[in-house]
């Protein structure tokens, strides 16, 4: 009897263990999560040969919130030998409590709630928040991007298809209170603004050198406000490093006006996120989404970013141009921008500049003659491909584009040549090397109907109006 136990050896009966790895991959590709794991569970050879494809897929890029046990995950994590190497991209997500309904939950599901809701506010107010994010991202050798979010990515597909990769814990915590955590913002700008200098912070107390920051934020009013990139001058130091070294800036903006009696005056300047701008010099990519904005409050700084340095002279106060001397991609989304002011800011970075993204973005045709219709992008598009000398584009991807006139008219302009998908259309240099003038033919504003005994005065000429570009090749 003791012969035939000792005769049986898991690891080395085990048949999995003597397939090859690339067979064995294929086969626990399509296990669920937990079937996956009882697999690694079997013996040692399997957990060594599945744990780096393990690791890359559960641990390169992973999801933490603001509560103790989600954060001390990301610490233990950043001080594991192996899966501290393997974790790149770490995720703060906006999951919290929601304390509403309380007294219909059971005494002990309420008190679970309770508790949750205090150590989420005293993480934010002592700072513990800040200093565990810090000891995490100083053990994270190979920290490339730290994220902000409010959603959850439906991508985890190994669970089934459009299933959610959710943040550390909050499955957990969202049984033991009796409900699921929300991620909505609650109070918009406060508290994804909160979050954003907290991770900021973090950073720099941890000296830690991400190439990408980025706020990935889809609730209405959410995006980061001008006050979220104000940089003490006590961090300052610490801090301009840590934005010095970056590569890639994805934000949500939330541009602001002045209220004053109900009444929408005028442009706040945004001091803070123009000098927070300017402290990121090597950017290859920046994103911005401007949080619903219109064209008051969104072109002047667009213009901003436009400038050369020789457009505005330096004086007091006034934070200088931006220079970005290595910008290989700008997306815009979310904005409502004058021709001139876009065609601008593309010229500015025209010799470094190869990819353009515009995704919901108006052009607003400030031409104060509202009885005639320009086809504005096609106009655009026109004087970018008379700029090709100045303008190096090889890749443009519009998606939604809108255009808007002086008599309050808003319309989306749709794509004149059909294709599969009629949202967005990406238009190369590898298609034709004419591809700027293809894309200029390919816009087609929905004009609204004229009203009756009116003459339909669209007007598709060449002619320059309000889009000047004489003065920008000089």
């Amino acid at each position: 009897m003791m012969d035939d136990v000792m005769a049986i050896d898991g690891q080395e009966d085990c048949y999995l263990t003597k397939v090859p790895v690339e067979l064995l991959l294929r086969i626990t590709y399509y296990l669920p999560t937990k079937d996956l794991g009882n697999v690694r569970l079997t013996c040692k050879s399997l957990e060594r040969s599945l744990f780096h494809f393990f690791s890359h897929e559960f641990f390169r890029k992973k999801q933490f919130m603001v509560f103790t046990d989600s954060l001390q995950a990301l610490v233990d994590i950043s001080k594991h030998p192996a899966l501290s190497k393997c974790l790149r991209h770490v995720i703060i997500a906006t999951d919290r409590i929601s304390t509403t309904d309380v007294t219909s939950r059971p005494p002990a599901v309420t008190a679970a709630l309770l508790g949750a809701y205090a150590d989420h506010k005293a993480l934010l107010a002592t700072g513990v928040f800040r200093d565990m994010l810090a000891e995490a991202f100083s053990n994270l050798p190979n920290l490339e991007t730290v994220d902000l979010r409010d959603f959850n990515a439906r991508n985890r597909n190994r669970d089934g298809y459009g299933t959610s990769w959710s943040s550390y814990g909050s499955t957990t915590l969202a049984a033991a209170t009796g409900g699921p955590l929300t991620m909505d913002a609650g109070d918009g700008v406060k508290y994804t603004s909160l979050l954003f200098l907290a991770i900021i912070a973090a950073l720099a107390t941890a000296n830690a050198r991400p190439q990408s920051i980025e706020s990935v934020l889809r609730g209405r009013g959410a995006g980061l406000a001008n006050n979220s990139f104000l940089i003490h001058d006590r961090l300052l130091p610490s801090v301009a490093p840590v934005l010095f070294n970056l590569k890639k800036l994805h934000l949500n903006f939330h541009a602001t006006s002045k209220i004053i009696d109900n009444t929408l005056t005028d442009y706040m300047d945004p001091v803070h996120f123009k000098k927070f701008l300017s402290l990121t010099p090597n950017l290859t990519w920046l994103r911005l989404n401007l949080d619903y904005a219109t064209y008051q409050n969104a072109d002047p700084l667009l213009s901003w970013l436009g400038l050369a340095p020789t457009d505005q002279p330096p004086s007091p106060g006034v934070q200088p141009p931006t220079t970005f001397e290595f910008l290989e991609q700008l997306d815009l989304g979310g904005v409502t921008i004058a021709p001139k002011t876009l065609l601008k800011l593309l010229v500015k970075f025209g010799l470094t500049l190869r990819t353009l993204s515009l995704r919901r973005v108006t052009l607003y045709d400030n031409v104060n003659e509202s009885s005639k219709r320009h086809n504005v992008w096609a106009k655009l598009f026109t004087k970018l491909a008379k700029l090709s000398a100045m303008v190096n584009l090889r890749t443009v991807d519009i998606t939604l584009p809108f255009q808007s006139t002086v008599d309050g008219w808003t319309g989306v302009t749709e794509f004149a040549h059909p294709k599969k998908n009629t949202r967005s259309r990406v238009y190369s240099r590898s298609d034709t090397p004419k591809f700027l003038e293809m894309a200029a033919a390919d816009f087609q504003p929905c004009w609204p109907a004229p009203p009756p005994n009116q003459m339909d005065t669209s007007s598709d000429d060449d002619s320059d109006d309000d889009m000047d570009f004489d003065e920008l090749a000089h």
